[in-house]
C-alpha cells in the first residue's frame, strides 16, 4: 500500500503529470477555456501503469482506473488531437481524482501538494477508511 501511496503521490506532481496537465488545461482564471487541444500522447502517458489499472474500452477507447481512488477515466484513443470536449470530461474526472487523493487520503491544507505526506502512518490509517 505504501508504494501505491506513493507512486500515486509522484504520478499527480510528475512533470507532464496530472497537476501538470490540470495546469495545462485550465486558463488563468483556473477555469477549463474549452477551447485546448491536446495531444493523445500528452493523455495516454498521463496515467502511470503503477497505480491505474489500464483496460480496453469497447470501439477504440481506454478506460483506466485508479487503484486506490477507484475514478474511472475513458477516453477515446483513435482522434488526435483529442476533441476539446473530450480533454475537459477528462480533466473533470482526473479533477475528481485529485481531489480524492489530496483532500480525503493525503489531508492535504488546500492547493499544497509540495510537500509529501506521511505514506506509513497514511497507509497505516488507510484501511480504517473502508
Amino acid at each position: 500500500m505504501i508504494e501505491l501511496l506513493k507512486d500515486s503521490y509522484l504520478d499527480a506532481i510528475r512533470p507532464h503529470g496530472l497537476g501538470a496537465f490540470m495546469r495545462m488545461v485550465r486558463t488563468d482564471k483556473n477555469d477549463f477555456s474549452g477551447k485546448y487541444n491536446c495531444g493523445l500522447k500528452v493523455i495516454s502517458k498521463l496515467f502511470s501503469p503503477s497505480v491505474w489499472t489500464h483496460v480496453s474500452g469497447p470501439g477504440g477507447h481506454i478506460t483506466v482506473k485508479h487503484k486506490i481512488t477507484g475514478v474511472v477515466i475513458d477516453f477515446s484513443n483513435h482522434k488526435d488531437p483529442v476533441d476539446p470536449g473530450a480533454v475537459r470530461s477528462i480533466a473533470e474526472k482526473v479533477q475528481e481524482h485529485l481531489n480524492i487523493l489530496g483532500n480525503d487520503i493525503f489531508h492535504f491544507p488546500q492547493g499544497s501538494w509540495k510537500i509529501a505526506p506521511d505514506f506509513e502512518k497514511i497507509a497505516k490509517a488507510f484501511p480504517k477508511r473502508a
